[in-house]
């Protein structure tokens, strides 16, 4: 049942995406438009490079939890379970690998500062790692590692590109 409904929403969200963007289109600037062309592609490529991780973890991830079940226990997969494990996992990485994204929007609109954002990163990682635990869920901490070290680094690097876009904002303001 799960399996059907996860391909249902994979199925239909790029065209329900696609009717979105159509009929908000019309209404966005030329330099609105362009800042949304540079969050589709971004969005896209950090959601399919965190679903790759995703796929490329699981390996590691079920040799850990089949190495923590002991030597007596034998292996026997539903392939229902599996596959609701493999989605879930591509789907919590790849939403996981859109925080960047939304990070630069909220500096770009002003929400949050890049200077917040730097004096608080000890606070951010944090709430990285645990935010990443919760949304693995197998729970082991390869995952873990394998998210929240991909997700600090583009932390970090979200805060250069929010910061540097604001930068040239109030440059190009200024003259």
């Amino acid at each position: 049942m799960r399996i059907a409904v996860w391909g249902g929403v994979v199925i239909a969200l790029p065209v329900l995406l696609w009717n979105i963007w159509r009929f908000v289109v019309p209404a966005l600037t030329k330099r609105e438009k362009r800042y949304s062309y540079f969050f589709i592609v971004s969005s896209v490529v950090l959601f399919a490079v965190g679903a790759w991780l995703a796929y490329w973890t699981l390996d590691r991830a079920l040799e850990f939890l089949i190495g923590w079940s002991g030597a007596d226990v034998t292996q026997n997969y539903q392939i229902n379970k599996y596959v609701n494990l493999v989605v879930l996992m591509m789907l919590s990485f790849g939403v996981g690998f859109l925080s960047p994204v939304l990070l630069v929007f909220l500096q770009l609109v002003e929400v949050v500062t890049p200077r917040t954002l730097i004096t608080q990163w000890r606070y951010a990682i944090v709430i990285i790692f645990v935010v990443a635990a919760i949304i693995t869920p197998s729970g082991d901490p390869i995952t873990l590692m394998a998210l929240g070290v991909p997700l600090t680094v583009l932390y970090l690097l979200a805060v250069g590109i929010g910061a540097t876009l604001l930068w040239r904002r109030r440059k190009t303001a200024l003259e």
